[in-house]
């Protein structure tokens, strides 16, 4: 087992000096599990296919099982829901068409509406996807190679992860030529998104893999924090946070940050 000098053990556990304790959840278990530390929700969004029409389907289904219909296209993919169950939001790409995200609203019989349109409204052909909807449904946090908010120095090589405030249709930039590895996550009232990226956002950050960093949009200049070790010997990916933003979890090969972590394959860890 190596440590990084970051590293100092307390009573069986690795932890971070100055960042945070990070604990195994799934030792000697094959990895990735996505999703941890989640609130129960009263409901579910279901990907499916309709055996009528041959279209994707998503289902929204309640407590009691019942299923709903909430949207039908030709390609629609990583459907995130609210905790009540009244909101969705989802990715809509396919052959010739613009990788785009949407929303829509309970019951779910209106149009769909376009979550990632630049600022002056119009398409400009940027390809948006990994929505993540905060569970009180307000906050959808996405990435998108588009320039959404007309950042002078935008790279529309590069998607960026950007925040719409759903109920006052504002957008806000997160990171700017931040090159995203895996689905970004968002707690339930919004304040805080985690997501894991391959570029330096921060000067600790040395070890030239992917690191999972947390972002507190309470805080001034988005209080960006790194979560993963400098010295983190492989990727870190899949950051998932929990309802109130207390814990974040994802998945890694990397085996210097916890110890006896000698099975040679990815864990889950949490933050």
């Amino acid at each position: 087992m190596r440590s990084h000098p970051g590293f100092t053990k307390s009573f069986g556990i690795l932890i971070l000096a100055a960042i945070a304790s990070v604990r195994p959840i799934a030792l000697n278990a094959q990895a990735p599990a996505q999703s941890i530390a989640a609130a129960p929700s009263s409901a579910t969004a279901i990907l499916s296919r309709s055996p009528q029409s041959g279209l994707q389907t998503i289902y929204v289904k309640d407590p009691s099982g019942q299923l709903t219909l909430a949207a039908e296209c030709e390609c629609p993919f990583q459907p995130s829901i609210s905790l009540s169950g009244s909101r969705i939001v989802f990715r809509v790409a396919g052959p010739g068409r613009t990788s785009a995200a949407y929303y829509k609203d309970a019951p779910f019989t209106g149009d769909a509406v376009r979550i990632d349109a630049a600022a002056d409204s119009t398409d400009d052909g940027a390809l948006s996807s990994t929505p993540a909807l905060s569970g009180n449904g307000q906050f959808v946090v996405f990435s998108s190679t588009g320039n959404l908010d007309a950042a002078i120095d935008d790279t529309a090589s590069t998607a960026d992860l950007f925040i719409r405030d759903l109920s006052s249709g504002a957008t806000e930039r997160l990171t700017l030529g931040a090159q995203l590895t895996g689905n970004p996550s968002i707690s339930s009232n919004g304040r805080y998104v985690a997501f894991a990226t391959a570029s330096q956002l921060a000067v600790e950050d040395v070890n030239n893999v992917g690191d999972v960093y947390l972002i507190d949009r309470s805080k001034p200049e988005g209080g960006l924090r790194l979560l993963t070790a400098p010295g983190l010997n492989a990727g870190a990916t899949d950051a998932s946070i929990s309802v109130g933003g207390s814990a974040v979890a994802f998945t890694s090969a990397a085996d210097n940050l916890v110890a006896d972590d000698v099975n040679g394959v990815a864990d889950v860890f949490v933050v």
